[in-house]
């Protein structure tokens, strides 16, 4: 093969790689839009029912190997549960950090979302006590996030 024909490869060779890396982060954008849409069509779903009057049951969705996003209708709210789940003694560490300082930002910011971290596994949410039975999986125990909505959206009607 000669020089000419080498470099000519080389040149098809990052064309075709630079057209792989965008086919690559497309497909990454739409799988990504797809689980954002899958994940709050069933939050909204169980908004309408409750709405509606109806009693929709608790939902466990499967975040990753590790962590689980436990959506728990009530009366006049939707909480999000996750249990949280590192194996690095670093993550933990910082894991716990992370989810202490989301907690305590609830008294800086006004009309925030209530969020409550649960860092002992042994003493979880009482919302998931009929869900999981398996809490020893979750190291760094969970969060919860939480607005009474009903409200709001009644609002919106008149």
């Amino acid at each position: 093969m000669s020089i000419e024909e080498k470099e000519k490869n080389l040149l098809q060779n990052e064309i075709l790689k630079s057209e792989c890396e965008e086919f690559a982060v497309a497909t990454a954008t739409l799988f990504s839009r797809f689980r954002v849409i899958f994940y709050s069509s069933v939050i909204k779903k169980m908004m309408n029912d409750l709405i509606e009057k109806k009693t929709p049951s608790s939902i466990v969705i499967k975040m990753n190997k590790d962590n689980n996003l436990y959506v728990v209708p009530m009366v006049d709210k939707v909480i999000l549960v996750f249990g949280i789940n590192f194996q690095q003694k670093t993550d933990m560490s910082l894991a716990r950090v992370a989810l202490q300082e989301m907690e305590d930002a609830k008294r800086l910011v006004k009309n925030t979302i209530d969020t409550k971290y649960y860092p002992d596994y042994s003493r979880p949410p009482s919302e998931l006590k009929d869900i999981e039975s398996n809490l020893k999986q979750f190291s760094n125990g969970f969060i919860s996030f939480s607005k009474i909505y009903f409200k709001y959206l009644l609002r919106s009607y008149y």
